[in-house]
């Protein structure tokens, strides 16, 4: 699929569309999904999506990996790993991350809320173990470091204040001092 920078990418119902950084059409590709597309990831040639209860990766257009999550999918985050490849993480409404290998569940990791948005945090610490912040429905924010093993939480944010749901994640580093 090309260079990452180069390329845009947008998902309408079960389809998938991309585009150059000048705006030309350069791809239209009709998953297999019989729902909308929830969330979707892109690394190199693989596409990374999912619907309500479904995980799909294809690569160059090829259905290569399919898992059906036993609870609704709420977002997707790739991970980076060390073989060059993306390990996704599914948030899931039943307050577990799972993590993925091909058509594998390699391992869940309880959350204390239902995670609503998955976000990367200081992908250059090295691959192998990633630290993956989340947000969760009810509020709380947290991070947890992923590998191929198992998880290690690292910290929540409680929302004692019950502000509302945590709707998106980014992260920069403002003041440049790492």
């Amino acid at each position: 699929l090309g260079s990452l920078r180069e390329k845009i990418f947008v998902a309408s119902n079960s389809e998938v569309r991309g585009f150059t950084k000048k705006g030309k059409h350069f791809l239209m590709f009709e998953t297999n999904l019989s729902d909308s597309i929830r969330s979707m990831h892109v690394w190199g040639a693989d596409l990374h999506i999912t619907g309500h209860y479904i995980y799909n990766m294809y690569r160059n257009c090829k259905d290569t990996h399919f898992f059906l999550s036993s609870d609704k999918i709420n977002d997707l985050c790739g991970v980076p790993s060390d073989a060059q490849e993306v390990i996704p993480v599914l948030g899931c409404q039943d307050r577990v991350l799972r993590v993925l290998s091909g058509n594998e569940l390699l391992y869940e990791a309880e959350v204390p809320g239902a995670p609503s948005t998955l976000a990367l945090y200081d992908v250059m610490s090295g691959y192998g173990h990633i630290n993956l912040l989340y947000g969760t429905q009810d509020g709380l924010v947290g991070m947890v470091t992923i590998n191929k093993d198992n998880p290690c939480h690292r910290w929540e944010i409680p929302n004692p204040g019950g502000l509302g749901g945590i709707t998106g994640i980014e992260t920069y580093d403002v003041t440049g001092d790492g």
